[in-house]
């Protein structure tokens, strides 16, 4: 999480590669309402333990909206979490 906080000095981040790092829901329900996340195209968070909260985080996440490419590979998302998205 820590790591997502530094991304806050670049408010036109497009890109973003986070894998394998474990996140987990709660790094990931911190990106999902991060100031620096509405320029992000894609995102890719494989390997991160990303649950159903998680998952149901990112798609509540206003400023997510214009992902146009989210990589979850690797992540136990679950049903819950993959029908939210």
């Amino acid at each position: 999480a820590v790591a997502l906080g530094v991304a806050a000095g670049f408010p036109s981040l497009a890109d973003a590669r986070v894998g394998d790092n474990q996140l987990a829901d709660a790094g990931v329900a911190e990106l999902a309402v991060a100031r620096w996340a509405g320029g992000l195209r894609n995102l890719s968070l494989p390997r991160n333990l990303i649950r159903s909260l998680g998952g149901r985080a990112l798609a509540a996440a206003p400023a997510l909206r214009r992902l146009t490419r989210l990589d979850l590979s690797g992540n136990p998302t679950g049903t819950d979490g993959v029908e939210a998205l």
